[in-house]
């Protein structure tokens, strides 16, 4: 039972939503 292309690419693209929302809110905190 894998997860497949599809689940990759949606865990990927989550990771980067994630990273990015925290990034720029601590770079707005900070800056």
């Amino acid at each position: 039972m894998s997860i497949g292309i599809v689940g990759i690419i949606v865990l990927a693209i989550g990771a980067v939503v994630i990273i990015y929302i925290g990034y720029s809110k601590i770079k707005h905190m900070c800056c």
